[in-house]
């Protein structure tokens, strides 16, 4: 008997696989680390934040298009920080990330969204947190 959840699993492991192989652009959305630390004298948090910056790419919405149709799209408000919410989400912080949610700065991507991102082309910055894929539309000054 096959155990469906591993195979989704390996599924979701190829396809955020498949995202980590996108050229990183130099630029990132609106992160700052707040510290010129050497990386040895940096506090876990500040580790973790530094790791999802450079997780984080701009890519083309209609490559995230598989993400969306499997429900593990997460869209982050412009207003919002990515990284940070990428934080947020990885620590399990709930509060915070309810609050986000209540106030409409995060959540699932709707259908309207992303008939919107296909349609215009749009580009959005992407980081991985398992299982999520959060996605910010790119600002002009992005």
């Amino acid at each position: 008997m096959t155990n469906i959840g591993v195979i989704n699993n390996n599924r979701r492991d190829k396809q955020i696989g498949e995202i980590s192989k996108i050229d990183k652009p130099e630029a990132k959305p609106n992160s700052d680390l707040g510290s010129n630390e050497a990386p040895e004298t940096l506090s876990p948090e500040a580790l973790a934040r530094a790791k999802l910056v450079s997780e984080t790419a701009k890519i083309a919405w209609r490559d995230l298009q598989r993400f969306f149709a499997n429900g593990s799209a997460m869209f982050v408000a412009p207003e919002l920080d990515l990284v940070e919410a990428a934080y947020q989400i990885s620590a399990d912080s709930a509060e915070q990330i309810k609050s986000w949610q209540t106030d409409r700065l995060l959540g699932s991507v709707t259908d309207e969204q992303a008939i919107e991102w296909l349609e215009t082309n749009a580009a959005v910055w992407s980081v991985v947190v398992r299982p999520w894929v959060l996605v910010q539309v790119v600002s002009d000054d992005s």
